[in-house]
């Protein structure tokens, strides 16, 4: 960690760039120094070491005075606010946020975009398309490789995936795991000569951040959904009709279905000396969570809704009488339709906490999240490409033993 004093130096090096007022490229170059000096090569570790920022400040010059940098910082994050976002680490270009490495693919399609007679500038943002295409999209294209091994315990890859109801990248993330876990499977079964590896999906809910103490100001809001708007489209899964799952008991509802429908299976299972429906229960499960995330993030459907709620159940292949273990039934409503009454809250609180401990016993909060079984993990569905290459690799090394 940096010391109070190597930030302030930091800061007091750019601020003092800053009002000279120098060329875009000088200000960069400025930038990148201090960052090498911090981050880079240039580092050598020592936190109480400012020899290398020291150095920077005999070349660039230095603010000194902590009000003044103080005044200056308060500026930057007023302006930072007032074009609508809330976190550093961000580009902005022509009224639209970058998020860090993972969003800077469309901004190179912008610039591309509006830079058609420039042919030097193109070839570099070409070029680096070229770079993030293949960091993000290689790795869709490997299969599991044949082996000619016997299927053991080994073949299988647990991955659990922890979401929120109430997150729009939950949502999106739980169509393309779901996509990548079925098409890996498949062509695990089709492997010619043995069986490759399977990925058995292990479904991890959490409460939302809200409801984990985590803020979420109108600034975040806003731009979590314009990003995932454009996440979505990218992927080509249909977003934007949303009906908020939180209020009048909403998320309490789609964690009660959750646990019903887990404790159905679960006895179903337990009644049956042959568990080879394990598998059908799963997938029923994950048509059920997909089904609300669908529900709420593109299609408006309203959670606390009986009528909606039955739309939800019916199309997963959910049917009411396989939740009667866990629910009681009430017909009082006006629809006539027959609403779940759930009993048991305090099975819901200690999978939610359960599931929220694992979580950060990973180093992680946010969802969605994906840790495998071997000690892998990676939050994000815009690092899925990281899973997907870790599942290739893993699959690969238990062939060869």
């Amino acid at each position: 960690p940096f010391t109070n004093n190597q930030v302030d130096m930091a800061l007091g090096i750019l601020f003092n760039k800053q009002k000279q007022q120098p060329s875009d490229s000088c200000m960069l170059d400025t930038t990148l120094d201090v960052f090498d000096s911090l981050w880079g090569k240039n580092n050598n570790k020592d936190s109480n070491d400012d020899s290398a920022l020291e150095n920077l400040a005999n070349k660039h010059g230095m603010i000194d005075s902590q009000d003044e940098i103080r005044a200056l910082e308060k500026q930057d994050s007023n302006e930072l606010i007032a074009k609508g976002h809330y976190n550093s680490a961000m580009l902005y270009y022509g009224g639209e946020w970058y998020w860090g490495l993972d969003r800077i693919g469309y901004l190179v399609e912008r610039l591309l975009s509006n830079n058609k007679t420039n042919n030097n500038n193109n070839d570099i943002l070409q070029t680096y398309r070229l770079q993030y295409d293949r960091s993000i999209h290689v790795q869709s294209s490997q299969s599991p490789q044949e082996t000619k091994k016997k299927k053991n315990d080994d073949d299988v890859l647990e991955l659990n995936a922890f979401f929120s109801f109430r997150s729009p990248y939950s949502y999106i993330g739980m169509e393309r795991v779901l996509a990548l876990c079925d098409q890996h499977n498949k062509h695990a079964a089709d492997a010619a000569n043995g069986v490759a590896t399977r990925i058995k999906l292990r479904l991890r809910p959490v409460l939302p951040m809200v409801s984990r103490g985590i803020p979420l100001s109108q600034s975040k809001r806003i731009y979590i959904l314009t990003d995932a708007n454009r996440e979505a489209e990218q992927h080509g899964i249909p977003f934007g009709r949303v009906c908020d799952p939180l209020y009048k008991d909403g998320i309490d509802w789609c964690m009660q279905t959750f646990v019903a429908l887990q404790s159905s299976h679960s006895n179903n299972n337990n009644n049956n000396d042959d568990n080879n429906d394990d598998d059908s229960n799963n997938s029923k499960q994950e048509r059920m969570v997909l089904s609300i995330l669908k529900g709420i993030w593109s299609e408006g459907l309203d959670v606390t809704s009986t009528a909606h709620r039955r739309i939800m159940m019916d199309r997963a292949g959910v049917e009411w009488h396989e939740l009667e273990t866990n629910i009681t039934t009430n017909n009082n409503n006006n629809d006539n339709s027959h609403d779940i009454i759930y009993k048991d809250d305090d099975t819901i609180t200690m999978m939610t906490d359960k599931n929220a401990a694992d979580l950060n016993g990973l180093g992680l909060w946010g969802v969605p999240s994906f840790a495998c079984g071997d000690g892998f993990s990676v939050w994000g569905q815009d690092r899925l490409w990281a899973l997907k290459q870790h599942i290739y690799n893993s699959n690969n090394k238990n062939n060869k033993t």
